[in-house]
């Protein structure tokens, strides 16, 4: 049986150009398509600015195609169940599903392993901490998650095969996203080392 290219798990997808794919497995493959879409959202809203840029200079607004806003899928309401992540109420209803379950699945597979126990118990708190929020505007809270999603399940492969230079932007770009939240700012103050020299 064919493994997957990043780690030793069974490969189950064949990714990239023909002649050139390489073989992932579904965790993998989830990393992969996550990294491709926060890319294409980045990039999808850098051209909206450029367009409102260039009818700024016209003088006409609203005449020239943009992507349109990404829907995000929400909890309305309600209850979730998480083993790691603490979330009211309160905060459900603003808060994407698919991340917050792919950051408690990662912290889970974390807590199997003692060398990990440190990293969890750091992506937990700051999940927790974000989830929590009312500084952060409901955009930012996802984009946080998102992000953070990205970085817990880089966090489950195998040491020798994390990819520490891919983490590190997305690590600024964690912080830059929280630090109009004081609390956010104390708690990613007291966990940064920590996820930062895991991926070392």
């Amino acid at each position: 049986m064919v493994k997957c290219c990043n780690c030793d798990k069974p490969a189950i997808y064949a990714v990239g150009p023909e002649g050139e794919r390489l073989p992932f497995c579904l965790d993998c493959n989830l990393k992969h398509v996550q990294m491709l879409a926060i890319q294409n959202d980045q990039l999808e809203r850098s051209l909206n600015y450029a367009t409102e840029q260039m009818e700024a200079i016209v003088g006409i607004s609203g005449i020239l195609p943009r992507f349109p806003q990404r829907q995000v899928r929400i909890i309305e309401g309600g209850t979730v169940t998480l083993n790691n992540i603490h979330v009211s109420n309160s905060n459900i209803g603003i808060l994407n599903t698919g991340n917050l379950e792919i950051i408690d699945s990662a912290i889970t597979q974390l807590n199997q392993d003692s060398g990990a126990q440190e990293i969890s118990g750091a992506l937990s708190k700051l999940a927790t901490a974000i989830a929590a929020s009312d500084e952060l505007s409901v955009e930012k809270r996802n984009e946080a998650m998102q992000l953070l999603s990205v970085i817990a399940t880089e966090a489950t492969a195998p040491k020798q095969k994390r990819r520490g230079a891919i983490v590190k932007p997305l690590l600024a770009s964690l912080a830059t996203i929280i630090q109009t939240s004081a609390s956010l700012i104390q708690i990613w103050q007291s966990v940064e080392r920590t996820i930062s020299t895991f991926f070392n």
